[in-house]
């Protein structure tokens, strides 16, 4: 899966952004039809907790997407909600243990998905800078789908880069 996720955000408080992106999201899984998704988005983040030392302790995140997929029919709403927590483990703070959960609930039905609860997310492993201006986060990632039937449940090591432009 490839994921493309520009955004532009603006600092609506101390502690709080608002964000709008659009997603290019390329899935080809084994054994079936690849897909091409498009999706506008928009978030409010903040913090509400932070270190003594005054850096986030606590994340949290609320994003509305709007799901396209080329060749199927209708928009489907799907609301994420995310919390992350980053504790300073060593040098200076800069490298730290992160862990976050995910949960994603699709508002309405299409006919490529169904409404309520669509995936759960759950993530722990440790961030550090590799340049200047960029993190690496690897670890573990757990991801719970939810479907009609057996859930399926994937288990991935993950590495994450941030780019801050």
């Amino acid at each position: 899966q490839v994921i493309l996720r520009p955004a532009i955000g603006a600092r609506i408080g101390r502690d709080a952004h608002a964000v709008a992106g659009y997603a290019f999201v390329r899935t080809d899984p084994e054994g079936g039809a690849i897909t091409r998704e498009h999706r506008p988005w928009q978030q409010v983040q903040f913090v509400p907790l932070r270190t003594s030392a005054g850096a986030p302790l606590v994340i949290s995140r609320t994003r509305l997407e709007q799901r396209m997929i080329e060749g199927r029919d209708g928009t489907a709403w799907r609301l994420r909600q995310f919390v992350r927590v980053q504790a300073p483990i060593a040098r200076e703070g800069k490298v730290q243990a992160v862990a976050f959960t995910e949960g994603f609930f699709n508002l309405n039905s299409t006919g490529w998905s169904r409404d309520g609860v669509d995936q759960w997310r759950t993530f722990v492993g440790v961030g550090f800078p590799i340049a200047e201006r960029a993190r690496l986060e690897p670890g573990y990632l757990s991801q719970r789908v939810f479907r009609v039937g057996e859930d399926r449940v994937n288990h991935v090591l993950s590495a994450t880069v941030f780019i801050r432009l």
